[in-house]
């Protein structure tokens, strides 16, 4: 009977941390083969990516040119209506797009650090060419980048659809006024043309709205870049310095607004710090074996970056840029 006994007892007095297997006893043979099979699904979902962005760019023109040729023979509110549906679905998937960029981003930059990690620092995805093609032609200069054109696109597509409502809408205007005034007005305006004029301010206005509205957005986008940017290595240093003795040194205040300020993308709001706190409490929970699972034990900046990715939700791989400067 002791002989079945003393394994079971061996298995009651061993620590709990014992019994949980954590990253630090990974062997070096399987986190390599854990890292080439998510380089090959990196490299999968970039391609996936990659596909739909071109599916994309080749049905909108196509779209548009099509429903303009429908629309030039139907009434008003008909052109009004397919307008409509055609910028708004437009914009939706200009904002489908974005949001693919920023996998598509995160992806090349997971792919390139499993690369450095398994011993490839020349690969593919670590050393891709930059953009250096400029082209110049009457005083304007164009770059060639994927996103330069894959703006031109979308944004023309826009400016198709606003042109459309445009006509659309000044034209019903313009024929409800025309039958409310008399003809021998002095507030009746006769015109050789015009529908080709309404067509002409209609171009004009969709694409002065477009082009400044785009502006704009590239702004915005460059502007929100640089501040999560500065609010990263903000949060990351703050966090550098408990990262040793996290769980047993609470989080101060500063340090979650700064990951606060980083989760809402500039300024922290009540509901972000409360997140921010209740998910500081469950990982303050954990044992410091079940922590090995988010987190690396070492070191410290390592360490850091990825106790503020589990309470921001952004990759670590980029925090960790961010504060060693590598992103500036």
């Amino acid at each position: 009977m002791k002989q079945f006994l003393a394994p079971l007892a061996r298995l009651l007095r061993r620590p709990k941390d014992a019994a949980t297997p954590t990253s630090a006893t990974t062997s070096p043979d399987l986190r390599r083969e854990a890292l080439l099979k998510e380089y090959g699904e990196a490299s999968a979902n970039f391609r996936a990516l990659t596909d739909i962005r071109f599916r994309l760019l080749m049905l909108l023109p196509l779209s548009a040119g099509a429903t303009a040729a429908f629309g030039s023979s139907q009434s008003g509110p008909v052109n009004i209506v397919l307008a409509s549906f055609g910028l708004l679905a437009t914009v939706g998937l200009a904002t489908y797009n974005s949001r693919n960029d920023q996998l598509y981003d995160e992806l090349v930059g997971r792919a390139a650090a499993i690369e450095r990690i398994i011993g490839l620092p020349d690969g593919a995805f670590a050393h891709r060419p930059r953009a250096w093609l400029t082209l110049r032609a009457f005083g304007v200069r164009w770059k060639v980048d994927h996103r330069k054109a894959v703006a031109l696109i979308y944004s023309t597509t826009i400016g198709v659809w606003l042109t459309l409502l445009l006509v659309s809408v000044i034209e019903m205007c313009r024929k409800l006024y025309m039958s409310r005034v008399p003809p021998k007005s002095d507030w009746y305006l006769e015109v050789p043309d015009p529908l080709a004029l309404v067509q002409l301010v209609s171009v004009v206005v969709a694409a002065v709205v477009t082009y400044s509205v785009t502006i704009r957005i590239q702004k915005q986008v460059e502007k929100r870049r640089q501040l999560l940017r500065v609010l990263a290595r903000r949060a990351v240093k703050s966090m550098q310095a408990i990262a040793t003795d996290f769980p047993a040194t609470l989080v101060d205040a500063r340090t979650i607004t700064h990951c606060a300020s980083l989760s809402e993308g500039g300024r922290a709001t009540l509901r972000a710090e409360r997140k921010i706190r209740l998910r500081v409490r469950f990982y303050a929970s954990l044992s410091p074996a079940d922590l090995q699972r988010y987190m690396p034990s070492s070191p410290a900046a390592d360490r850091g970056a990825h106790l503020v990715a589990l309470l921001t939700d952004y990759p670590p791989r980029w925090l960790l840029d961010c504060f060693t400067g590598r992103r500036f």
